[in-house]
């Protein structure tokens, strides 16, 4: 990835992807060199969601700014987070940022006292 972020930053985003893989893949049954790879995919994406982000267009006034690359959010917002989800057999990059839904039915005789 061609990037004029510094060496010393980078690794900021290289400390990050390794503690979210040895958080959420560890002891998944990942072999090291896959492990690896999700990583370094990881830090791309955190280069490209921080300092990286390409403008395809501005605007002055009022202030507006346009990004290529932007297909969703989390990890889905860089071809670089899209590819860390696709090796990921485990599914657990794919579930981060999503929210659980809970659902409760109140029973006819609860309503009644209501």
């Amino acid at each position: 990835m061609d990037t004029e972020v510094p060496d010393e930053s980078i690794q900021i985003f290289i400390r990050s992807a390794n503690t979210l893989v040895n958080t959420r893949l560890s002891g998944k049954g990942l072999d090291e060199e896959l492990l690896k790879e999700i990583e370094m995919w990881l830090s791309a994406h955190f280069v490209a969601a921080a300092r990286d982000r390409i403008t395809t267009s501005e605007t002055i006034g009022p202030a507006s700014e346009t990004y290529a690359n932007v297909f969703s959010e989390g990890l889905k917002s860089t071809p670089y987070g899209q590819t860390a989800i696709n090796l990921d057999p485990t599914g657990e990059l794919s579930k981060l940022g999503s929210k659980d839904i809970v659902l409760k039915a109140i029973s006819e005789t609860y309503r009644k006292l209501i």
